[in-house]
């Protein structure tokens, strides 16, 4: 373990793979960065860093093929998986989860909501643009759109791999 803690990351400045990127700061103080892979506004693969957890990364279909939330959440046939690291001794291993119909379940509501609230602080005026990569309206709307079209599915769809 570092005996520093590490400066947080700027994804801003950092993210490069996210060509397109923006990032909010919302009334209650709270930082969102939202960020696309391609230039292409058909592509749905787009990635929500709510803070630095939880994370949220989609592939082009507007699956979700991954997430950081109280670990790693990666997206096998279709459900979630939950990987941890527990530590025995002096060795690390990965513990494997599988979610139940149940925590697979709450996990889209949660992701739905947030999603949705999102959505809704960004057209009521709330969501605040900090900076934005490029400068420039066209992420924003973009930003918008994507969440306008995941807002209308009844439920978020899970990938069947974690990769893009």
């Amino acid at each position: 373990m570092a005996s520093e803690e590490r400066p947080k990351e700027d994804l801003m400045r950092d993210a490069t793979a996210l060509v397109q990127r923006i990032e909010f700061s919302l009334p209650t103080g709270d930082s969102i960065v939202v960020g696309f892979r391609s230039q292409d506004a058909a592509d749905g693969t787009a990635s929500f860093f709510f803070g630095e957890e939880p994370v949220y990364q989609f592939n082009a279909d507007h699956e979700l093929r991954r997430a950081h939330v109280d670990g790693i959440v990666k997206a096998e046939n279709g459900g979630l998986v939950r990987l941890s690291k527990v530590r025995t001794g002096d060795n690390v291993e990965m513990h494997r989860h599988e979610f139940t119909q149940v925590e697979l379940a709450a996990f889209q509501d949660d992701l739905q909501s947030r999603l949705s609230n999102l959505l809704a602080q960004i057209k009521s005026g709330e969501a605040n643009i900090n900076r934005s990569i490029p400068d420039g309206d066209s992420v924003c709307e973009r930003v918008e759109t994507w969440l306008a079209k995941v807002a209308g599915m009844r439920e978020i769809r899970i990938a069947d791999r974690p990769n893009v």
